[in-house]
């Protein structure tokens, strides 16, 4: 269910089932990441930043699939248009090895639980060439695939959202940049 909330236009468009189903299916997603996201606001890895973290690895997880699905595609013997060939390898490669390279310093992140301004800014470097390579794709599918924009559109805006978030966020920086790992980072208990 929080699969089909972090990328509804997969499960939309995979989906045979009325579209109240599938409305259904993206909120209950929805409310079940909030939910989660939301208890764990008082912990350094919560609120947003959780569902960075839940976005990241469900969204690599969804794009294996479908990479195993259209792993034909590579084959360039299937292609009558060699050019063709040629720009669907430059609509999908790259975004592929952006997601690769952010679960990698996202990761990265994670392990190394202590000051990492570095390691931010380059997080932040990969989000940014993971929004133009998404562009990127945008721009060829919307003239040869146009059934594919919506798959290129949703990790360009998100790719977008997370570069700003990893630029403005007080989570990120007193976790990430001050390497303050303490428990009640963001939330501190209320004095009665």
């Amino acid at each position: 269910m929080v699969l089909a909330f972090l990328y509804p236009c997969l499960a939309f468009a995979q989906s045979d089932s009325s579209t109240v189903s599938k409305t259904s299916a993206g909120a209950g997603g929805a409310l079940v990441t909030y939910l989660i996201c939301n208890s764990q606001k008082r912990r350094p890895i919560g609120g947003w930043l959780l569902y960075f973290y839940i976005q990241l690895y469900g969204g690599a997880l969804i794009s294996l699939v479908i990479l195993s699905g259209v792993r034909k595609n590579f084959d360039p013997t299937i292609w009558e248009d060699k050019a063709l060939f040629t720009l669907y390898l430059i609509s999908t490669i790259p975004s592929y090895i952006a997601m690769l390279a952010e679960v990698l310093v996202g990761s990265m992140l994670l392990a190394k639980r202590f000051k990492n301004p570095q390691t931010v800014n380059s997080l932040r470097i990969v989000l940014a060439a993971s929004f133009v390579f998404g562009l990127l794709g945008l721009l060829i599918d919307s003239a040869h695939w146009p059934k594919n924009v919506a798959m290129d559109l949703l990790p360009a805006a998100m790719s977008l959202l997370w570069f700003f978030y990893f630029t403005k966020s007080t989570r990120v920086r007193l976790v990430f940049k001050e390497g303050n790992w303490d428990s009640n980072i963001m939330y501190p208990p209320k004095l009665v």
